[in-house]
């Protein structure tokens, strides 16, 4: 039985390496790790009710799970997203359009693995999954801007309409978390993780350069990079009343990434040189923020468990967020759930977060329009043996939107100034299905 577990637990973390895709939910961060947590829309700080969601959130939980346990599972992610403008009145004030996005399903792979021993107040776990991302796919604009449908954020740069062409980014970020927790007494545990992290972005064409390059360039491409390595830590602590009640804390710390690297090849149009190509090596900085986690969960009513869970977002101190103009968020998932029968349990929950995007960054932000608010959450399990659960949850990211000027608060114009007028407006929702598997021992 070791071997076998050891064996999957290498077979998975491998395939989660490969198919990392992104997540759309406070922000960059993800609600939920794996189907369960998903399904309680992530609350699980103050309540240890599967290995995946209290290795995520909070490492002292684990303690107070009932056995060893072995989860694995995939999510699809379906984003919906648009974006539309009109060009500033004095480049024309040409009519603006609507685009769709073409980003399809992403997969979402999470595993965890915890390991308790009879009689040893230590417990020690392992996750490896996605942790938080973006992507989306824009078809560049090609009408005439005196086509009703001209989308002039999307128009070809070298057509002088500032826009970015076609547009498409990926950003990717997993995280390995090796978990050891102490119990200290019958009702107080305490629990610790270093985390390693890896994140990529892909992002063409790479204007997150603009800073790096001189005027009258052609944004370059951002597809010539690798992943980049970083890390952190976690801590938290769980205390169980004994008598119904349970509460927990946890901080994530940020993960120190190292600079992600394009070598690129970018088009000078005018002054020296117009028309001639230059090779760069350029780099973009992004961390992951600072979380802190706090939440309570009652279990005292037979059957049920109920789950509440504040967490804060420190986007505005994290190097990469701050230059998109992102402010640091609350947010608030609460989740219920229910035995039905010895087989069958049943949960849902509801999520809401501040948008951590000022209306005046709408332009700057348009390949990462992470503005989701409202989420609802549904989720099920049903146990095929005494050690054997699947696992079932979907998600609803209600849809939500933001309007800032075109030339937002980062771009500039011609000649260097920044006018103003025009509009850029993004709009997204996106629905989560996961399904997952268990094994207790």
């Amino acid at each position: 039985m070791k071997k076998t577990h050891i064996s999957l637990f290498a077979v998975f973390a491998a395939l989660s390496v490969m198919t990392a895709g992104s997540v759309f939910a406070q922000g960059i961060a993800m609600h939920g790790f794996g189907a369960v947590n998903e399904g309680m829309a992530g609350a699980s700080t103050g309540a240890a009710n599967d290995a995946a969601g209290a290795l995520h959130w909070n490492p002292a939980a684990i303690s107070a799970l009932e056995r060893s346990e072995m989860s694995f599972g995939l999510g699809l992610a379906l984003p919906n997203l648009h974006v539309s403008s009109q060009h500033p009145a004095q480049f024309g004030g040409f009519g603006g359009g609507d685009t769709r996005g073409e980003p399809g399903a992403v997969p979402l792979p999470a595993m965890a693995l915890v390991k308790k021993t009879p009689g040893s107040c230590w417990t020690w776990g392992i996750s490896m999954g996605v942790i938080g991302g973006s992507r989306l796919n824009y078809a560049g604009c090609t009408l005439a801007p005196t086509d009703p449908n001209f989308n002039p954020i999307l128009s070809p740069q070298e057509r002088g309409f500032n826009g970015y062409g076609a547009l498409n980014a990926d950003i990717q970020i997993l995280q390995l978390t090796p978990t050891l927790s102490y119990q200290m007494t019958e009702k107080l545990s305490i629990g610790f993780a270093p985390t390693l992290t890896l994140g990529n972005i892909q992002c063409h064409p790479l204007y997150l350069v603009h800073n790096q390059i001189p005027p009258g360039t052609l944004d370059p491409n951002g597809g010539g990079t690798r992943w980049a390595w970083g890390g952190g830590f976690q801590v938290g602590a769980y205390y169980d009343t004994l008598c119904g009640w349970a509460f927990g804390a946890s901080y994530k710390s940020k993960q120190w990434m190292e600079d992600i690297r394009y070598n690129t090849v970018r088009t000078i149009t005018a002054g020296p040189g117009a028309g001639t190509t230059v090779m760069d090596t350029l780099t973009v900085g992004l961390d992951y923020p600072d979380i802190v986690s706090f939440g309570l969960s009652f279990y005292g009513w037979k059957g049920w468990l109920f789950a509440c869970d504040a967490r804060y977002f420190m986007y505005g101190h994290t190097r990469g967020f701050d230059h998109l103009s992102w402010s640091s968020v609350w947010g608030i998932s609460a989740g219920v759930q229910h035995d039905c029968t010895e087989r069958l349990t049943i949960r849902g929950g509801y999520s809401w977060n501040e948008n951590p995007i000022d209306a005046a960054a709408t332009r700057d932000n348009v390949a990462s329009p992470l503005i989701q608010q409202h989420g609802v959450y549904l989720g099920a399990s049903y146990k095929i043996t005494c050690r054997l659960t699947a696992h079932l949850a979907y998600s609803h990211m209600f849809k939500n939107s933001i309007e800032g000027e075109y030339f937002g608060t980062k771009a500039g114009g011609m000649g260097g100034q920044i006018p103003h007028g025009g509009v850029v407006r993004s709009t997204m929702a996106a629905d989560t299905v996961m399904a997952s598997f268990s094994v207790g021992f």
